[in-house]
């Protein structure tokens, strides 16, 4: 068995581990040569020179187990090196895990911030949309009831709100001025909404600002008594270019926080609607313009044909009655020609007035034009369409329009004529009878119908 003297196999070992180490210092030189644009950091560094320090202490031990013959001793420069190297790779592997950790964090906070984009972008994306749809739908139809209508449950659904109201700053003369949607448990209680939410809609219309009250008892409107159903709410402005036209409220039963981007968007959904609120209002208004007389405010004459179609369609599907009644100002053409037209119009309005003091909400009140007047009656009896026209002759008789210093009063002659169960009168037939009426009591006997009397003397 051949004997391999130790001293030879320190030095193979010693040979390995300087092969190791000149691999080690490749490794390490390959790695700053590849990553030396992006720059190295701290910990980096100290590691690679913890590799050069090892490669150093083993060339070292290798010089020493070649020289071990002739007793060469390397000192401490060896030891030196070891020490250098092992506190020099401590020190960069410690710093290389603070690098790690805070590259770790950084990532974290870095996907963080990915997901919360994300979100952001879908809720942005959801939000319009939900803008897209609640516009395109409000779009589809010019009746402003509707579009009211259609605004306040949209809302609701989107906020999941108890109660979804909106109203109009300058409603049209009859026109719808408020609307609300409200949640079926609402619905059952039967609570309202009290009167301090209508001051703050007041409020926030003056300011043109919206007002959001998480907690209601907090604010001095309320107060901390508050004893209401309502508890958190929104009221937010709706508005066409720097024009106030509404405000849109969104309330809760209960204490809910309304984030900042739950405000915004319903500002976004306020603004938007807007624009139909306002095309709506418009349409309404030119179709009350087309419909209405401008000089007394009642119906005009194709408004007068178009009720009385649709009242005669009505009373034949449910066989009920219907009544027309005409009404004629006698000699008023004397009161034009003696006193003047502008005399005459003061004459008409006052009138007009009369008429609608006396009739029914349900009736509809016509000029047809020039000094004749109608009234469409529905679910009267000719009977007692008669009984309400010889109250409104005593009434009209005992009018009287004061006009420079003079009182003047007017007879009415009047004209009815009925539709009932069993009767097919058609459109012509009942304003037939009823002129033909009309005419005859035009004709009888009557008391003189222009009083010149000073009205000084008349009081």
């Amino acid at each position: 068995m051949i004997e391999i003297p130790i001293a030879y196999v320190q030095l193979g070992v010693g040979l390995l581990n300087l092969i190791m180490a000149l691999i080690t210092l490749g490794v390490a030189a390959r790695f700053w040569f590849r990553h030396r644009r992006e720059g190295l950091s701290i910990g980096w560094w100290m590691l690679a020179l913890s590799f050069g320090a090892f490669a150093i202490s083993q060339t070292l031990e290798f010089r020493r187990l070649a020289l071990a013959a002739d007793h060469f001793e390397p000192g401490n420069l060896e030891i030196t090196a070891r020490f250098v190297f092992m506190c020099i790779m401590v020190m960069g592997i410690s710093r290389l895990f603070d690098e790690a950790l805070a590259a770790h964090r950084k990532s974290l906070e870095d996907a963080q911030r990915t997901i919360q984009l994300q979100a952001d972008a879908m809720r942005q994306s959801h939000e319009m949309q939900l803008l897209y749809t609640v516009s395109h739908s409000l779009a589809s139809t010019l009746d402003l009831e509707t579009v009211l209508k259609e605004l306040c449950g949209s809302t609701r659904k989107m906020m999941r709100a108890d109660s979804v109201s909106v109203r109009l700053i300058k409603p049209l003369a009859g026109g719808l001025q408020y609307a609300e949607d409200i949640s079926a448990a609402v619905e059952a209680t039967g609570d309202t909404l009290d009167p301090r939410v209508e001051a703050l809609c007041q409020s926030v219309a003056q300011s043109g600002k919206p007002a959001i009250l998480n907690d209601v008892h907090a604010h001095p409107m309320f107060g901390a008594q508050w004893q209401g159903w309502v508890q958190s709410l929104g009221a937010f402005p709706l508005r066409h270019g720097a024009e106030v036209i509404g405000v849109l409220t969104v309330v809760y039963g209960a204490s809910c926080a309304l984030t900042a981007d739950e405000g915004r968007f319903v500002t976004a959904l306020a603004d938007q609607t807007s624009v139909a609120v306002r095309n709506a209002q418009l349409h309404e208004q030119t179709e009350q313009q087309a419909a209405t007389d401008s000089l007394t405010g009642l119906a005009n004459r194709r408004r007068f044909n178009e009720a009385l179609i649709d009242e005669i369609r009505r009373a034949r599907r449910y066989q009920s009655p219907a009544s027309l009644v005409l009404f004629d100002l006698d000699k008023f053409k004397q009161l034009n020609d003696e006193r003047g037209h502008l005399a005459g119009d003061a004459y008409l309005q006052g009138f007009a007035r009369l008429l609608k003091q006396q009739s029914r909400e349900t009736d509809v009140v016509a000029r047809l034009g020039g000094d004749e007047f109608a009234i469409i009656m529905p679910n009267t009896t000719p009977a007692a369409a008669q009984q309400f026209a010889e109250r409104m002759k005593i009434v009209a008789a005992q009018y009287e329009l004061e006009w420079e210093g003079m009182a003047i009063r007017l007879q009415t002659s009047v004209g009815i004529a009925g539709w009932e169960a069993g009767i097919t009168s058609s459109f012509d037939e009942l304003v037939g009878a009823a002129d033909k009426a009309l005419y005859t009591d035009k004709g009888a006997s009557k008391t003189p119908i222009v009083d010149h009397t000073p009205a000084a003397e008349r009081k």
